[in-house]
């Protein structure tokens, strides 16, 4: 029974390929699926959005389970890519260093600052996790720029804020 399933499937991909190959398909293909696309827009998409949530779950756990498989080669890549473009890494130091301290306003609480960077340092020496000190409103970003106030200072986990990149998260 297993063996005609298998002989059946084979029969209908080397049949399917065949008449792909022929002349002028693949072409029609294309303009009745374009024309389609044009008359059932909303329901094409809103069926592509359930099927996008569907796998949504699935496309995560792969990609988590890929990132661990390939952590190790990850690392490599990004090492070797930083020693031969140290001079954008330098770029992008100066730059961050510059930002810091165009947005450090000179009322800024200077020891206060320090103190957030310590405890930080601290919970990571206690912990064992990586802490970071997280700009709450960002310094440089397409719709709000922060300032490096106390204020706007934040100690997270350095997965949080790897998660958060540079969005600015309105409560």
């Amino acid at each position: 029974m297993i063996d005609k399933d298998a002989e059946l499937k084979l029969k209908k991909s080397q049949y399917d390929s065949e008449y792909v190959k022929r002349e002028g398909v693949k072409e029609r293909k294309l303009k009745t699926s374009a024309e389609h696309y044009q008359k059932n827009k909303e329901k094409v998409s809103i069926r592509s959005a359930i099927r996008y949530k569907a796998k949504k779950a699935a496309i995560l756990i792969n990609s988590k389970i890929d990132y661990s498989k390939n952590k190790d080669q990850r690392q490599q890549k990004k090492r070797a890519w930083k020693a031969i473009n140290k001079h954008k890494l330098t770029l992008y130091r100066a730059n961050r260093r510059a930002a810091l301290l165009n947005a450090t306003p000179r009322w800024a609480n200077k020891f206060f600052i320090e103190e957030i960077y310590e405890i930080a340092k601290k919970r990571s020496d206690v912990t064992g996790v990586k802490w970071h000190v997280d700009h709450v409103i960002p310094l440089i970003n397409k719709k709000v720029c922060g300032l490096h106030v106390e204020s706007n200072l934040q100690v997270i986990t350095s997965i949080e804020n790897l998660k958060k990149f540079n969005t600015f998260i309105q409560e």
